[in-house]
């Protein structure tokens, strides 16, 4: 495989029916070098869609940011190591309640410049963390 298709990462596509998110939109830039770390620069990473729930919750928000009818953003799900294998950037492996939401994403070359979904560990999640 070369390169180019190696390096790919999943985009959430919103159509003018749909809606970015509570958490934070990226600067246009490519992924590893501008989204991922501007991400991480915020104590947070690219978004991990958990369920249906936060896909739908997404998609309603986005709606307020976007700038074109049809505009897409960088997720943190990529099968850039094995084709057709998708990971998310916490490094599991979608599973199929999620591939059910798949109509919403596609993979696209890094290169391409698109905004970036940020997400960040809740309070709550930071308080379990301490008291476990």
């Amino acid at each position: 495989r070369s390169k180019v298709t190696t390096e790919r990462l999943a985009l959430l596509v919103v159509s003018g029916l749909l809606a970015a998110a509570v958490i934070g939109l990226g600067v246009t830039g490519e992924w590893m070098r501008c989204y991922r770390d501007e991400c991480r620069a915020k104590r947070g990473d690219l978004v991990k869609i958990d369920s249906r729930e936060e896909q739908t919750f997404l998609n309603r928000r986005l709606r307020d940011v976007m700038t074109e009818a049809e505009d897409k953003f960088w997720i943190g799900l990529t099968d850039s190591a094995v084709e057709g294998r998708w990971l998310w950037v916490d490094g599991s492996q979608l599973n199929q309640s999620e591939a059910d939401s798949l109509e919403w994403w596609f993979d696209a070359f890094c290169s391409k410049p698109h905004r970036s979904i940020c997400k960040k560990a809740g309070v709550r999640e930071k308080l379990k963390k301490v008291c476990d």
